[in-house]
């Protein structure tokens, strides 16, 4: 049987993180992301859907956009930049 989709979520997003940013996330730092996106460190930027929404995070001087899944909890995605 395959992987279960937040498994699959958390490896694309941890391959985007590493690929737009730099930043090696281990499950650990995903887990203090997810504590601070709950505890509302991280602005929201806006509701995608009532299961996704988007927040601009603070990572080791960075500050990557990123989605959130909320059922899940876990996140998505790391955006690209903007230029």
């Amino acid at each position: 049987m395959g992987q279960s989709k937040r498994k699959t979520l958390l490896r694309h997003a941890r391959q985007r993180a590493l690929e737009r940013f730099g930043i090696d996330f281990t499950t650990e730092k995903l887990s203090r992301m997810v504590a601070a996106i709950n505890g509302g460190k991280f602005p929201l930027l806006f509701k995608q859907s009532n299961r996704v929404a988007v927040y601009k995070a603070k990572i080791e001087g960075k500050s990557p956009t990123v989605l959130y899944d909320k059922v899940r909890k876990c996140i998505i995605t790391f955006l690209p930049e903007e230029k």
